[in-house]
C-alpha cells in the first residue's frame, strides 16, 4: 500500500530532525525553494529526497502541465511551483512508504522521461533514480528497471500538446493495454553543448494532430523559481530559471530534514551510484561533484540556430521494449477507450540538434 502525506505527518511526531551545515550540492541548490512545498527526508548521510505535500489523490510527476517543442526537443512546462526544479533536475520514484519522492542532482534537462507510442496514443513516464546521465553514453541504468503501471501517462496525439492534456489521460485499465501494444521509443542527444530530449519525433506527432506544433525558444532568467511564457510580437519565448551550480551557493545553506524511520523501497546502493559521478573505473566516491555534468546551461537572450530536419531510423521494435510490471493502482480521469494499434515506422525525425550528434 502506498502511503500518503498523512502517513509522513504521523511519522513526523516521532521522527528526529537532521540539520546539516554542509549538505550535498544537489540538495543545497533546491532546499530553500522547495522546503515550502514539501518535506525533505534523509535516508542515510548525504542521501536526501523531497516529498511533495498538498497534492491531489492520484497525482504523479509530469501530469499537470504540457509539452512544447523547443530547441531542446520536448520540454515539459508546468505551473506547479516546484516544477522548474523537479521536472528538469533529478529523478522521481514511487516509494512503498513515502509515496512519490524526488532525488535531486545538478544536471539540467528539458525533461527526464521515457516514451512509448503507437499509431493513436503517446505515453511518458518519469525516469527513476537508477537512470544515470553520462556525457558519452547518455542515459544508462544502474540496475534492471521496468517502469510500473502507475508511472505512465497516455494521451491521444491530438491532445498531446494541449494545455489541459491531464483531463484526457487514459484510465488505468487502458494504460495497461497500451503498455503491451506500444513500443519504446525516444532518445537523449547532445547538440551544441545542450541536452536534447528527442522523444517521439515531431513529424510523426504532427501528422496525427489537427493543429500545428510550433517551436518555442527557451531562454534563461535570473528570477528565482520562474517558468513562464513571454511574447514579443510574433515571437514566443519560454523563460526558465536555472540556478548556478557552484559551491558558493551551498556554503551558507543549512538543511533541516526528517530522518527516515524506515528504509526506502528503492535500492540505496544503486541510487548512490546515480547521484555520485563515476570515475574511470565505474566506481564513485561520496561527496565528489561532477563538474562535467554542470555545464549544460540555458542561454541568455541570444538567438538559437534554427532547427533542422534529419532522417533517423526509429528504435526497432523489441530493441528497448521490456515487459512492464504493475504496481499500486491510482485513479485517473475517464476518457476515450479507442483501441490502439501499432504505428508504422516513421522515416524523418525533426531535430533541433546541431552538428555534433552524440547518441543517448
Amino acid at each position: 500500500m502506498i502511503a500518503t502525506s498523512s502517513l509522513i505527518a504521523q511519522e513526523d511526531q516521532s521522527a528526529q530532525s537532521v540539520v546539516q551545515d554542509q549538505p550535498p550540492e544537489a540538495v543545497s541548490l533546491f532546499y530553500p525553494d522547495l522546503a515550502s512545498y514539501g518535506e525533505w527526508i534523509e535516508f542515510e548521510p548525504g542521501l536526501y529526497a523531497w516529498h511533495p505535500l498538498d497534492i491531489e489523490p492520484g497525482w504523479r510527476p509530469y501530469t499537470r502541465g504540457r509539452w512544447i517543442w523547443s530547441d531542446y526537443g520536448w520540454f515539459w512546462v508546468t505551473e506547479e511551483p516546484f516544477g522548474w526544479a523537479t521536472y528538469h533536475y533529478g529523478r522521481w520514484y514511487l516509494d512503498d512508504t513515502y509515496g512519490w519522492i524526488w532525488i535531486p542532482d545538478t544536471v539540467w534537462g528539458p525533461a527526464w522521461v521515457e516514451w512509448r507510442c503507437n499509431s493513436e496514443y503517446i505515453g511518458w513516464a518519469p525516469l527513476p533514480p537508477y537512470a544515470k546521465f553520462h556525457l558519452t553514453v547518455g542515459i544508462r541504468f544502474t540496475r534492471e528497471w521496468t517502469a510500473p503501471l502507475g508511472y505512465w501517462s497516455f494521451v491521444n496525439y491530438d491532445r498531446f500538446a494541449s494545455r489541459h492534456a491531464y483531463r484526457d489521460y487514459v484510465p488505468e485499465v487502458e494504460t495497461r493495454r497500451l503498455i503491451s501494444t506500444s513500443r519504446s521509443t525516444g532518445r537523449y542527444e547532445i547538440g551544441q553543448n545542450r541536452i536534447i530530449n528527442e522523444g517521439v519525433n515531431r513529424s510523426f506527432i504532427q501528422h496525427r494532430t489537427s493543429y500545428r506544433i510550433e517551436s518555442v525558444e527557451v531562454t534563461r532568467t535570473n528570477e528565482r523559481g520562474v517558468e513562464r511564457f513571454n511574447r514579443e510580437g510574433t515571437t514566443e519565448r519560454l523563460e526558465v530559471y536555472q540556478p548556478r551550480t557552484d559551491h558558493s551557493r551551498g556554503a551558507n545553506v543549512r538543511i533541516e530534514a526528517r530522518k527516515a524511520l524506515t528504509r526506502p523501497s528503492f535500492d540505496i546502493d544503486r541510487v548512490d551510484a546515480f547521484r555520485r559521478p563515476s570515475g574511470q573505473d565505474g566506481r564513485t566516491t561520496r561527496g565528489q561533484s561532477s563538474r562535467s555534468q554542470q555545464r549544460f546551461e540555458l542561454p541568455g537572450s541570444q538567438q538559437h540556430p534554427p532547427e533542422r530536419a534529419d532522417q533517423r531510423q526509429p528504435t526497432r521494435p523489441g530493441q528497448r521494449d521490456r515487459l512492464f510490471r504493475a504496481r499500486p493502482k491510482f485513479p485517473s480521469p475517464r476518457v476515450n477507450r479507442t483501441s490502439p494499434h501499432q504505428p508504422p515506422a516513421h522515416k524523418d525525425q525533426d531535430s533541433p540538434r546541431g552538428r555534433r550528434r552524440d547518441r543517448f
